[in-house]
């Protein structure tokens, strides 16, 4: 058998190609890391991952924790509170209440508190006012007042010196002149001066009460000042948020100032109003108040706080029953921050889950701090009480697109045989709610109320248009009144005068789009209102006011 041995040739190129990818296998694994390196690198990046974790979830529970603590202090706050009440209650007599109209627990500082209850208030203040050592520290140094209590609204109005100009007469004059008969019956006006010189204080009174004797006899208007014993000492105050030591002292005082006007005012009235001593109101501002309050409530019964201006601490509106509480909070952190920031701080407390985030507590505080628009202050003063501040603040909402104050009319079914214009419908004017828009209207076209009950009117006011439609109004439109038969039967509601016998012209809209007309007494009680286009008109129709004045319901 021949043997076949390998070509020396062959052997060398075997050879070769073995050197060659030895080379090659070595630079290849010279160019891949070593295992060990790459699990020593992923292990670095995993325990840096689970630093940065931990870190995370620190952060946050450190943030729940310290929410936690605050409503836990406020708990205990309260606790001690309750403590004192229960274990002073047993020693005294029995508490004199507010009227059941105004619906709060809190005793108030009027004339005949006892001695014991006073010394109750001022140990309920010690945790946030520890300086409080006699009864005489939480009340009035100064007290001009008829005791008015049972009202609906109360409205707090503090004042200091200024060095330029003040305007706190003006203020007062803007405030009675827009009250009605029967709101001076139902208000309180509270003017606090906030300043310790007694003589000043009795000039600032003596000067309200040459201008406003009448309303301060009424019991409308009294006035107070807060004894210099009340304010812990305002010297050596930590500066806070860039502010220099002037204003650090003036916003504290500011806030002590807010919390005795209101522990004050308490027990007066179901809602207080805090105002300041330099705007101007809104004509039947009590009106859109009471209003607003009654919308509100019926779609947020613990709303917190109504908003009637968009300016610092100006026509805010709370229950005050909730004023104790409040004025407790200002008195507590009065050194911290200024009176706008402690209100949003308050709200946060009384809506906000400590482990929620920002944005769910902003929607919490929305729903209890409810804003009314158009504003119904002003404020005018340039001059600010901080000594040398000028300050051109202006309320962009004030008097824009005023709505008419709310007017109850007597109950009906309303009609129309107009195109109503979105939601604009005919009932939400005759409720004071918005206003009514018709399309187009024709000859022949009607508007109609027609009353539950045969009403006796004294008077019609029907306004036309408004301030962005100026040509949306009534013009050639009559007002036709139904009576009732002489037999006392209500008739049917005839299309037109002519098939009604007892349906008569009364008046006609002015060529401004007005109607204002006076019901003759022995007109009798009425069956229905009509309004009738009498002509093809070119424009659409505005109704922005309709009010029928009752003088008294008759059942027939």
């Amino acid at each position: 058998m021949k043997v076949v041995r390998p070509r020396p040739t062959s052997i060398a190129a075997l050879a070769v190609f073995l050197v060659v990818f030895s080379f090659g296998y070595l630079v290849t694994v010279s160019r891949v890391p070593d295992r060990a390196v790459l699990v020593q690198e992923d292990n670095n990046v995993a325990r840096q991952l689970n630093e940065l974790e931990w870190r995370i979830k620190s952060a946050v529970s450190q943030s729940n924790e310290r929410s936690r603590d605050f409503v836990n202090i406020r708990n205990e706050i309260e606790n001690i509170f309750r403590k004192n009440r229960e274990r002073i209650a047993s020693s005294l007599k029995p508490v004199v209440r507010a009227p059941s109209s105004v619906n709060q627990p809190i005793r108030a500082v009027e004339p005949n508190i006892t001695a014991n209850q006073l010394e109750q208030l001022r140990i309920e203040l010690l945790p946030g006012m520890s300086h409080l050592r006699s009864q005489q520290d939480i009340q009035p140094a100064f007290e001009l007042s008829k005791k008015r209590r049972g009202v609906s609204i109360a409205i707090g109005i503090p004042t200091v010196k200024r060095d330029k100009q003040t305007y706190l007469l003006d203020t007062i004059d803007s405030l009675l002149k827009a009250l009605t008969d029967d709101d001076k019956q139902d208000v309180v006006i509270t003017v606090m001066i906030a300043e310790w010189d007694i003589a000043y204080v009795r000039d600032v009174a003596e000067g309200i009460k040459s201008r406003f004797l009448s309303a301060i006899d009424l019991g409308l208007l009294e006035i107070i000042s807060p004894p210099q014993s009340f304010y812990p000492s305002l010297d050596g105050l930590t500066l806070s948020f860039g502010d220099d030591h002037d204003r650090v002292r003036w916003r504290t005082k500011q806030n002590l100032d807010y919390a005795f006007m209101m522990m004050y005012a308490r027990n007066k009235g179901r809602y207080y109003l805090q105002l300041e001593d330099d705007i101007l109101s809104t004509p039947s501002f009590v009106a859109r108040i009471n209003g607003f309050v009654q919308e509100s409530s019926a779609a947020m019964p613990n709303w917190v706080l109504l908003e009637f201006s968009a300016l610092g601490f100006i026509g805010k509106l709370f229950h005050s029953s909730d004023l104790y509480r409040l004025a407790s909070f200002f008195m507590m952190f009065h050194k911290d921050k200024p009176i706008d920031w402690l209100l949003d701080h308050f709200l946060f407390v009384k809506v906000c889950h400590p482990e929620h985030d920002m944005k769910m507590c902003g929607k919490e505080k929305a729903k209890v701090r409810i804003r009314y628009k158009p504003s119904l202050f002003q404020h005018v003063g340039q001059h600010s009480s901080l000594k040398g501040k000028i300050q051109k603040l202006k309320d962009r909402d004030f008097k824009k697109n005023l709505p008419p104050p709310p007017f109850t009319n007597p109950p009906a079914r309303v009609s129309t045989t107009l195109d109503v214009y979105q939601s604009h419908t005919l009932d939400q004017v005759y409720l004071s709610r918005d206003i009514f828009w018709g399309m187009t209207p024709k000859k022949g076209d009607t508007i109609q109320f027609v009353f539950d009950k045969p009403t006796v009117l004294t008077k019609i006011l029907i306004l036309s248009g408004n301030t962005q439609h100026p040509g949306d109004i009534c013009s050639n439109v009559t007002i036709e009144v139904e009576q009732v038969d002489s037999s006392n039967v209500v008739l049917p509601v005839a299309p037109n005068p002519a098939e009604n016998p007892h349906r008569i012209r009364l008046c006609d809209f002015d060529k401004n789009g007005q109607a204002v007309c006076d019901v003759p007494s022995n007109m009798g009680p009425l069956v229905s209102i009509r309004l009738m286009f009498t002509y093809d008109a070119k424009a659409w129709v505005i109704l922005r006011q309709v009010n029928f004045f009752a003088a008294k319901a008759v059942n027939r």
